[in-house]
């Protein structure tokens, strides 16, 4: 069963950022795919000055499964939802097809996405 949640402890959110290199560090949020114990993926917020980043989205070499890693973004823009979060940005291009598919908008250097209604309109 595949399973998206935070990760919490310290030394695992270091451990995972380091084995699928993602763009973040140890006091972002980071959340993990697992697939029963397997962590077969990861994605990241993070806070730069005033505005909060989607700032990666990853899955294993095995896993090259878009509806996948779409989940796992739409678990990342949910968990920023609940925090009060009303816009996250991008600006990985690494990850901007995924993030075009979730409706992300170009903003200046930068994509952005506003999340009052996303979760609750039908076109998600």
């Amino acid at each position: 069963m595949i399973e998206i949640k935070k990760i919490e402890l310290g030394s695992v959110v270091a451990s995972i950022i380091e084995k699928f290199n993602l763009n973040a560090t140890e006091n972002d949020i980071v959340m993990g795919v697992f697939d029963g114990p397997s962590i077969i993926g990861a994605g990241s917020l993070s806070l730069i000055g005033t505005k909060v980043y989607l700032s990666d989205l990853k899955l294993d070499e095995s896993n090259n499964n878009t509806q996948m890693l779409l989940s796992l973004a739409r678990s990342v823009l949910f968990h920023a939802d609940l925090k009060g979060i009303k816009t996250v940005y991008a600006k990985n291009e690494e990850i901007y097809p995924t993030l075009k598919l979730l409706r992300f908008k170009e903003d200046g250097n930068e994509l952005s996405l506003d999340l009052e209604g996303f979760f609750t309109s039908e076109c998600n």
